[in-house]
């Protein structure tokens, strides 16, 4: 099955310090809302158990500035995307959300399949593939 968390992907952030010393985390709701939607489209199904590797398959689709001319969308249109933010923290994001959803625990993931790319409409799609 493929999953698809929609708006412009959001790569993770790390903690933050707040008063008197107390780290929180800043996406909080933005993980939340995500979950949310993975767990509508995974409904019922199984969550991977925790003895079962993973592949994990993820690609980004970043959108495109609305500065750009349209000539100039169509050019990147479904082309790769190698600007910021970084591909890995990206990928952590999609994991956290995951965790205890899809799967137990994203330290089963054992090969990632990963890429940006332009797209008119920015989301993020992925699918996990159990080795057997």
């Amino acid at each position: 099955m493929i999953y698809t968390l929609s708006g412009n992907p959001i790569p993770l952030a790390r903690p933050r310090l707040g008063q008197h010393g107390i780290v929180y985390d800043c996406q909080t709701q933005a993980k939340e809302s995500h979950r949310l939607e993975l767990m509508f489209q995974h409904r019922s199904r199984t969550i991977y158990d925790k003895t079962i590797p993973l592949i994990f398959k993820v690609k980004f689709y970043m959108q495109i500035a609305d500065s750009y001319s349209a000539k100039r969308k169509s050019q990147l249109l479904n082309k790769p995307h190698f600007k910021r933010p970084d591909l890995s923290n990206l990928i952590k994001y999609v994991e956290d959300v995951c965790n205890g959803i899809v799967f137990y625990d994203d330290a089963q993931i054992v090969e990632i399949v990963a890429s940006k790319i332009y797209d008119e409409i920015p989301r993020t799609e992925f699918e996990i593939i159990p080795l057997a």
